[in-house]
């Protein structure tokens, strides 16, 4: 039997010596990656919401109350909160 023959399915670089196999550029993207979304600068609550988070932390928000802290907006868009955007006018 040929000594090439069981070599065939084997990658060689340019000097002869075998190539590691071709690793993809990037990860793929999450599936579940939301896309960016324009925030509020305020929002006002419809509803009392509220919750827990991982630290156990109560973060609540009452019926009516207006939002301009942007990581609490950015939270509650996140969390589909129910809260429409504040129009000053």
């Amino acid at each position: 039997m040929d000594q090439n023959a069981d070599n065939t399915n084997q990658q060689t670089n340019a000097d002869g010596a075998d190539a590691a196999p071709k690793q993809p550029d990037a990860a793929p993207k999450k599936a579940d990656a939301a896309p960016k979304v324009k925030l509020p600068k305020a929002m006002i609550m419809q509803a009392l919401y509220g919750f827990y988070d991982d630290a156990g932390r109560l973060w609540q928000w009452a019926e009516g109350q207006v939002v301009t802290e942007a990581e609490h907006i950015k939270t509650l868009v996140e969390r589909a909160a129910p809260a429409v955007e504040h129009k000053e006018g």
